[in-house]
């Protein structure tokens, strides 16, 4: 589940990133990054967190932004706000999940090419599995090179177990 989570927030970050409306290309650096995700639900407080290290490179970059906007079409989703100024992307992203009008709203802020915290939330109209609303919080940051065993697409998690997201 913790995979499946954060790909998600992967997926919802270049989705957003990737619409015609405005283009997230900026850089991150080539290496290993970790991943630090707290995801919470309203009502009820339900929370979670886990921390992931992902090595990426440029590829792996567009691939996952490819695949975000490949989902993003399937499930009908319209950008009707995007913008990106200097390290800052914002955007309002609109989907209808399982018959819920979903609205996400994603702030992310880049610290030059090895740092990025972003925050993204979501409302459910009428409420989606009892959830009227999910924030994210992720914080990447650049670590290293990838170590040895690890390539570009793979995510560890803290026990040390490999999944392998991409493969070119």
């Amino acid at each position: 589940m913790v995979g499946k989570q954060t790909a998600f927030f992967l997926l919802t970050v270049f989705a957003a990133a990737s619409s015609p409306a405005v283009v997230d290309q900026r850089l991150f650096k080539a290496g290993y990054w970790t991943v630090h995700v707290k995801y919470e639900n309203k009502p009820g407080g339900v929370a979670s967190e886990n921390t992931r290290f992902v090595c990426r490179n440029p590829e792996f970059d567009q691939w996952m932004r490819d695949a975000a906007v490949s989902m993003a079409r399937q499930m009908g989703c319209k950008v009707v706000a995007g913008n990106l100024t200097g390290g800052t992307f914002t955007s309002e992203t609109h989907c209808l999940q399982s018959g819920s009008q979903a609205v996400t709203k994603i702030k992310s802020e880049m610290n030059g090419d090895t740092a990025e915290h972003s925050e993204i939330m979501t409302t459910f109209d009428p409420p989606q599995n009892g959830r009227t609303q999910t924030t994210m919080t992720s914080d990447q940051k650049w670590i290293s090179d990838c170590p040895a065993g690890v390539s570009a697409g793979d995510s560890v998690s803290e026990d040390g177990k490999i999944t392998h997201l991409w493969r070119h």
